[in-house]
């Protein structure tokens, strides 16, 4: 863990010694990033669809959700379009 720190210092430090960006200097093409967010285990499938509807609404292209076994996987095995619709 030590050696990772120091090595994540060193990199930074010739970043500003050059004056670029770091991630540019690890080769880095992108100035942005598609963000993500992590639905939780809900109620029901009418709330996890809610929820997912709300975060693509915000903005978020990537949706992870959690799921309890038994649970959230049935229902969306069952109505898988009834989710991923929302994100098209």
């Amino acid at each position: 863990m030590a050696k990772a720190g120091l090595e994540a210092a060193v990199w930074d430090a010739e970043a500003k010694l050059k004056g670029i960006p770091l991630w540019k200097l690890l080769g880095g093409t992108r100035q942005e990033i598609v963000s993500g967010v992590s639905i939780g285990i809900k109620e029901s499938l009418e709330d996890l669809v809610r929820a997912v509807t709300t975060e693509v609404g915000a903005g978020y292209q990537r949706i992870k959700i959690k799921i309890k076994p038994g649970k959230e996987l049935d229902q969306v095995k069952r109505n898988p379009r009834r989710v991923s619709g929302r994100l098209n």
